[in-house]
C-alpha cells in the first residue's frame, strides 16, 4: 500500500497590490490559476486499497504553510476519513476549515 502527495507550486507574478491591502505597499506576489494545466495544486496518488484520508493530509499540510496561505478545496474532490468525498467547497487556513456559508444555528 502506498500514498504519494504531489505539490505543484508555480512561480508567482509581481503585480500592483490591491488598494484594500495598504499594508502590502505598491506591489505584491500573485499566484494565478487561469491556465488550463499550469496552476498550483496538490494531488494524491495511492493504491486503490489505501484508506489514507485526504482531508486529514490536507489539514496537516495547511498547518505547516505560511500564515497568509490558504488552500481552496473544491466540492467532491477530497476523500474524507469515512471514504466519502466532501460535499461542499471550503478553505483550509492554518489547518482550520473555513466555510463560505455558516449555518444559522
Amino acid at each position: 500500500m502506498y500514498c504519494h502527495v504531489i505539490v505543484r507550486i508555480m512561480e508567482p507574478d509581481l503585480q500592483p497590490a490591491p488598494t484594500f491591502f495598504p499594508e502590502l505597499g505598491e506591489s505584491a506576489y500573485r499566484f494565478g490559476s487561469e491556465h488550463k494545466t499550469w496552476y498550483n495544486s496538490v494531488q494524491f496518488k495511492r493504491a486503490v486499497t489505501s484508506s489514507a484520508p485526504e482531508d486529514v493530509l490536507l489539514q496537516n499540510l495547511s498547518k505547516n504553510l505560511p500564515q497568509h496561505v490558504f488552500l481552496y478545496i473544491a466540492p467532491k474532490t477530497v476523500r474524507r476519513s469515512d471514504s466519502e468525498k466532501n460535499g461542499f467547497p471550503y478553505l483550509l487556513e492554518q489547518g482550520r476549515m473555513e466555510l463560505f456559508v455558516y449555518p444559522k444555528d
